[in-house]
């Protein structure tokens, strides 16, 4: 990794990644309609979730110029963390898509985590700097996941409004990012 960060337009740039991520998420979107119904956002939450666009811009922006280490370790390690973050993410949409009404997330891949999907779409970014070397978009990633972790605290309270004990008795015993359950 370099200090200065790469500026270069190529065909091989890691734009490639971020155009699979988008229409990625379009597609997941099209998929599980339901999600986004059912998660309870208060306004603070919609405030915060306005700031994780202007990093993802800039994100897809600098990845324009951003070029892939391709062949490289690098790009190997970069592209298998990406992929679990992808596997990551469509399984949470899947899972909360197939809850039943009225009742929190629960089952399937939120055992592991309560913010699945900001851990999936976390990993993509952060395979995207390692497949790039670029220590300046795994800043970004960091940064994404600051103020994932700052939405995902407003949600959760929103949430336990909503739900009241049966999401207590889940966030007693499910770890806020990926972990080992906690037991009951």
């Amino acid at each position: 990794m370099s200090l200065v960060p790469a500026f270069e337009i190529d065909l091989w740039n890691a734009w490639m990644f971020m155009a699979i991520f988008i229409v990625y998420v379009f597609i997941v979107s099209a998929i599980f309609r339901r999600t986004g119904e059912r998660v309870a956002h208060g306004k603070e939450s919609r405030k915060i979730t306005t700031l994780l666009a202007p990093v993802a811009l800039i994100m897809l922006i600098y990845s324009i110029f951003l070029p892939l280490e391709r062949g490289t370790g690098w790009f190997y390690a970069g592209a298998v963390v990406c992929l679990v973050g992808f596997i990551f993410a469509f399984l949470s949409r899947a899972d909360a898509d197939t809850a039943p009404e009225g009742e929190p997330f629960t089952g399937g891949i939120y055992r592991l985590s309560r913010h699945p999907l900001y851990m999936g779409f976390f990993l993509v970014f952060l395979g995207i700097g390692i497949a790039c070397a670029s220590w300046l978009f795994i800043v970004l990633s960091v940064i994404y996941l600051v103020l994932a972790h700052i939405v995902t605290i407003t949600e959760e309270s929103s949430t336990l409004e909503k739900y009241g004990d049966s999401y207590r008795k889940y966030v007693e015993r499910t770890p806020r990012w990926i972990g080992i359950p906690k037991s009951d």
